[in-house]
């Protein structure tokens, strides 16, 4: 399949276009989004497993807010229960997509732990062994703790950013083209690459909006979260399709 490569202003395009997908049917689209949160609120709060299923559904409730856009493109009525849409098409390969993004989550937060822990250790054994410079031990010690859950939190970002790279694309190209789970990630993966300049600024000016979203009371992710999802539909359709979105 043909990537196309767009330029970095684009991105901004893409957000007013998820707008425009958003202000069709706005009404819809913020049932859709209280519905989800409800339910991965529920099934966050499950223990041990319930954080796993809650990132396991996301490719197959993101696959519901894609058709959604689909559908708003061509002009037809939304529905609200195109948010399970998902579930009634593709459902395995999307799952599939979901199960490989929470294991590689897991994967990326156990190696941060894993960096804490052996941090943690050193610094100990370290003022252990300096006898009467222990003190000195100490206030390194002092200072690892306040920059270590930085570093921890880089570590992180690092690790889980191929892989959100891998994920963003990849339940549009199951659902709309047919693609193998594996095969879609590593499409999605590769138009990020070579669609880097773009992403950045996408994820500049999503980072703004978030805070924003933010401010009153998080009430603004009821329209930014649809938006968001939108904009992937948009950046989708020019990457790997011909035609812009409708607006």
């Amino acid at each position: 399949m043909e990537i196309r490569v767009v330029d970095a202003g684009r991105a901004l395009n893409w957000f007013q276009d998820g707008f425009a997908l958003f202000r069709q049917e706005p009404l819809v689209w913020i049932v859709q989004v209280v519905i989800f949160i409800a339910v991965f609120m529920v099934l966050s709060m499950v223990p041990l497993a319930g954080q796993f299923v809650a990132t396991l559904l996301s490719a197959v409730f993101a696959g519901g807010f894609l058709w959604n856009c689909e559908q708003g493109r061509k002009g037809q009525p939304l529905k609200i229960d195109y948010l399970f849409e998902g579930f009634r098409q593709n459902t395995s390969p999307l799952l599939i997509v979901g199960a490989v993004y929470a294991l590689g989550t897991m994967i990326a937060g156990a190696i941060s732990a894993v960096l804490v822990l052996g941090a943690g250790a050193g610094l100990g054994m370290a003022a252990s062994g300096m006898g009467d410079d222990g003190a000195m031990a100490m206030m390194g010690m002092g200072v690892a703790a306040m920059l270590g859950p930085i570093v921890v939190l880089l570590v992180a970002l690092l690790l889980s950013l191929p892989l959100a790279m891998a994920f963003w694309f990849a339940p549009a190209l199951v659902l709309f083209d047919g693609i193998a789970p594996l095969e879609a990630m590593k499409l999605s993966f590769v138009a990020c690459c070579k669609n880097w300049l773009a992403l950045l600024v996408y994820g500049v000016v999503f980072t703004v909006l978030a805070l924003l979203a933010s401010i009153p009371f998080g009430l603004g992710w009821l329209v930014l979260l649809p938006t968001m999802m939108a904009s992937t539909y948009a950046a989708y359709r020019e990457m790997f399709q011909a035609n812009r979105p409708a607006a």
